[in-house]
């Protein structure tokens, strides 16, 4: 025989019901715990990866921007510019520099005025791979002539997941671009 009362129900022992007792039992906190865990956890992977693809479309656009810069000084200024890349040191850096008629390095290069202290670094979590045709280089430079010209050549950068977003320039007029390189069209070779 059971007596029911407006706040709990009551046995014959004297006993309250569980099921009218307020609150969370504990396996209803842990599961709540388990999904917000696990909510968490896949956003962040998400981020992480929304992070490592924004900061390779990042850096191969500011090389991109600093080549384009490079051809229309060149062009303007009847100077060779060179686009500089050292991919030895870490952080991978890359800058520009300008044939001057001032002191600069031993090839008579100096930094330019847009961008005197102009050295960039590459994220930690990119590699760079750099080609030109029929072999794969370490560190040099690419020279934008002033007729326009400048050495078809091929940068890669790499995350490490292995996606890949590459700055190539097929022909000696032809403007880089970024993207990835279709297997028809790549003069490259693909061996180190």
């Amino acid at each position: 025989m059971m007596i029911k009362d407006r706040n709990s129900i009551s046995t014959l022992a004297g006993r309250e019901s569980v099921a009218d007792s307020y609150g969370f039992t504990l396996i209803e906190l842990l599961m709540v715990l388990l999904l917000i865990v696990s909510v968490t956890g896949i956003v962040s992977m998400s981020y992480a990866t929304a992070w490592r693809n924004q900061q390779r479309k990042d850096t191969a656009g500011h090389m991109l921007t600093l080549m384009q810069m490079a051809r229309q000084e060149s062009v303007a200024m009847g100077k060779n510019y060179r686009f500089n890349l050292d991919i030895k040191s870490k952080p991978n850096r890359y800058w520009l520099t300008v044939r001057g008629d001032d002191d600069g390095d031993e090839d008579g290069y100096r930094a330019p005025t847009i961008y005197p202290n102009g050295k960039f670094e590459v994220p930690g979590s990119l590699t760079i791979r750099w080609d030109k045709p029929m072999k794969v280089v370490e560190n040099g430079y690419i020279t934008f002539s002033p007729d326009g010209s400048v050495e078809p050549t091929c940068i890669t950068l790499i995350d490490r997941k292995g996606k890949r977003v590459s700055l190539f320039s097929l022909s000696s007029h032809e403007d880089f671009r970024v993207g990835d390189m279709d297997p028809e069209l790549q003069i490259f070779n693909d061996e180190k």
